[in-house]
């Protein structure tokens, strides 16, 4: 709150975990009389959630009006794995944060889906268009080995993946047949499988809009925001998802929409 009433864009921009100065520069527009902590709340270990009321005499973004407005904080330490400022809104919006509460196993589908995919979703009913081009090596490597590390949330094995395994998933799960693993840097042709070199998670900073479940087709209409900090304060994206439940409660992706893209890279934490 201190870097928020001086006006200091840098550490403001440190506790919020991004570094577009251009996006969060009418912050700087946002004169902060005062501020005072209504009720503090210990959520859990060293996460910490407050109660703020702002006196705001001046603004130049709706997200900040003038007047006095009471608004959520969370906290939590740099020790807790992603430390910062969790969450920055008024008191009278409501978030359901991806990560922070307990959701349906669509949602978390596609979520995995975006957070692992995220350089290479578009606007498409036709997921092979998502595949980058087999002669652009370093991006498709990445995507494979991103492709793989979702696909093993969802039934492949762990180690020693069978190539054919990777393909007969990535057609069932999002209806995907365009791909070669035989180009990919981490086929081992003598055994015909392939492995990645990384196995980490990848998380960013998400919101749900909607959830819509149609139980004659057994599809799920789902709305994701996600935001240009770790704040949950400014959103950078909107992607909607279309879902279908299979028969043995499966999740198999029919498209993905591009709704809203501020242009902002979306920060994000490794896990």
């Amino acid at each position: 709150m201190t870097a928020l009433k001086n006006r200091n864009l840098k550490d403001v921009l440190h506790y919020l975990e991004t570094e577009d100065t251009d996006a969060y520069k009418f912050l700087t527009d946002l004169n902060l009389e005062s501020y005072s902590i209504v009720e503090e709340i210990e959520v859990y270990g060293s996460a910490m959630k407050y109660v703020v009321q702002l006196d705001i005499t001046g603004s130049g973004s709706d997200l900040f009006p003038v007047g006095k407005s009471m608004w959520e904080v969370g906290v939590e330490e740099p020790e807790a794995g992603n430390g910062g400022i969790t969450l920055f809104k008024p008191v009278t919006n409501k978030i359901n944060r991806i990560k922070y509460d307990k959701q349906s196993k669509d949602i978390d589908f596609c979520a995995d889906f975006f957070e692992l995919l995220e350089p290479y979703v578009i606007s498409a009913s036709d997921l092979n268009k998502m595949v980058p081009d087999i002669k652009d090596a370093e991006p498709y490597n990445d995507f494979c080995e991103s492709l793989i590390i979702f696909l093993r949330r969802y039934g492949l094995p762990e180690e020693n993946t069978p190539a054919d395994s990777v393909m007969a998933e990535a057609k069932r799960v999002l209806g995907i047949t365009e791909i070669d693993l035989k180009k990919y840097s981490y086929y081992i042709e003598s055994e015909g499988t392939v492995s990645t070199w990384s196995t980490a998670g990848i998380s960013y900073f998400g919101s749900v809009v909607s959830r819509e479940y149609d139980p004659q087709t057994r599809q799920s209409t789902i709305m994701l925001d996600y935001y240009s900090d770790s704040a949950h304060l400014l959103k950078g994206k909107t992607v909607k998802f279309i879902v279908k439940e299979n028969e043995d409660k499966s999740f198999t992706m029919l498209s993905t929409e591009i709704l809203y893209d501020s242009g902002v890279d979306l920060p994000y934490y490794v896990y």
